[in-house]
Formats: structure tokens, sequence, C-alpha cells
């Protein structure tokens, strides 16, 4: 009876493996996201597959280009196969606000990110393992063609553009929009041009 049962456990473990792959397969191939960083709200996302938009407070969802020391301690490194994972590199996408553009000047200090000398968000210096966070230079930079900034103020631990730096227009999958996510804890953002931005908010 024994070895009976531990078959049909067997089979069990690997129907619900198999079960759990095809899930991951058709995410990873779909315009659907589940989120479970702390960098936006947790939960279900959609990617637009449509032409984005770019101006101050879209999300949009991309393939950051990582150094193998991050990707390494802060398990962003993606090894499944190509056809389980979004991006072309061994990376995990990242899913973040808009906060700079063509033109606008960004300065990083040692505790805070500006844009356009207004404060997006503040800065951390160590990480939760009480080991430095790699980081660009710091000081003031003319975000140029091609490139743009993405900062999200749902975490001050978010690992985004204060560390990243400038990212590259051709690294963007698609806008990403909430669709199915926690609002345990309020996520805001600015949006609009420079010259009008204003604060939205996630209801």
């Amino acid at each position: 009876m024994k070895p009976i049962l531990q078959g049909i456990r067997r089979h069990k473990l690997v129907i619900a493996l198999f079960g759990f792959g095809l899930v991951a397969l058709a995410l990873s191939q779909s315009n659907l996201l589940v989120n479970v960083s702390d960098s936006l709200p947790p939960g279900l996302w959609y990617i637009s597959k449509q032409p984005v938009i770019l101006e101050h407070g879209r999300i949009v969802t991309f393939c950051p280009t990582l150094s193998e020391y991050v990707k390494a301690n802060y398990h962003l490194g993606n090894q499944n196969l190509r056809w389980l994972r979004r991006c072309s590199e061994p990376v995990d996408s990242f899913t973040k606000p808009i906060a700079a553009l063509p033109g606008d000047t960004v300065q990083l200090t040692s505790d805070a990110i500006y844009v356009n000398g207004r404060k997006m968000a503040g800065r951390i210096h160590r990480d939760a393992y009480g080991h430095v966070i790699p980081s660009v230079g710091l000081g003031t930079y003319l975000v140029a063609p091609g490139t743009f900034w993405a900062v999200s103020t749902y975490n001050k631990a978010s690992y985004d553009s204060r560390y990243l730096g400038a990212i590259p227009m051709s690294a963007i999958l698609g806008e990403t929009r909430p669709l199915w996510v926690s609002k345990v804890k309020k996520f805001c953002w600015i949006t609009g041009k420079v010259s009008h931005s204003k604060q939205q908010c996630l209801t």
C-alpha cells in the first residue's frame, strides 16, 4: 500500500509542477504581469503592446542592464530559458514610472534624486544586508535623447534610476497599467508635462 501512496504523491507533484510551468509560460508569453516586488503595488498588471506615449508618470516595463554583482546579490538574474522570461538577456524585467525624459535635468545627491529641481525620492546608501548599493556617480545629468530615467516613490528602497542612471528607450517592453492590485498602501506618482506636473494616485 505504501509504494502505491508514494507513487500517487509523486504523480501529483509532477502534475503540479507541470501545471505551474504552463502558468509561468502563459504569463511570460502574454501581456499579463504578476508583480511581487516592493517597487509597485503587488498584484496583476497589464503590459500594453501599443506604442508607448513617453511622458512623465507613465508606468513602463523594461529590461535593465545590470552588473553581475547586482544580478547575483539582489536576485535579479533570471536564468530561465528565453521563452520563460520577457527579456532577451538573463535578467528580470523592471516596472517603474517614468521620472525624466530627454531635455530634463536630473540631479543626484547623496540622499535624494531631483528632476528639474523637484525632489522625486530619497536615496539610501546600504541595502538590507548592510552592503553599499552600487550606483552611478553623484552630480547633475542632462537626460540625453533616446533615454529616460525611471523612479518609483512607492518604496524608498526601490532599485531604479536613482542608482541605475539613464535607461535606453529601446529597453522598454510596453506601458504597464494596474488590473488588480493591492491598495493597502497608497500609491502616488508625478504625471504630466514638467511645466504642468501633478500628483496622481491609484484609487
